[in-house]
């Protein structure tokens, strides 16, 4: 399962994108302007290997405001 995970966060910025550069599933991290901080490509193989990695990975380690999981339908 490929997917795109949006992050927005207040500060710590690069400290979370070279946590997501050591992450396994993650394909590419960017720093990005606009709406949100942080995009993530990820691949996992399943809905609740996604749901793990955006929620204990990403929300309980970082200040996140906010984030938004894109899955790739084709």
């Amino acid at each position: 399962m490929l997917a795109y995970v949006l992050i927005s966060l207040p500060r710590k910025e690069m400290d979370l994108l070279k946590y997501l550069e050591r992450e396994e599933c993650v394909e590419e991290a960017h720093v990005v302007y606009g709406e949100y901080d942080v995009v993530c490509k990820v691949r996992v193989k399943d809905l609740e290997e996604l749901t793990d990695f955006v929620i204990n990975k990403i929300r309980k380690r970082f200040p996140v405001e906010g984030t938004s999981t894109l899955i790739v339908a084709k």
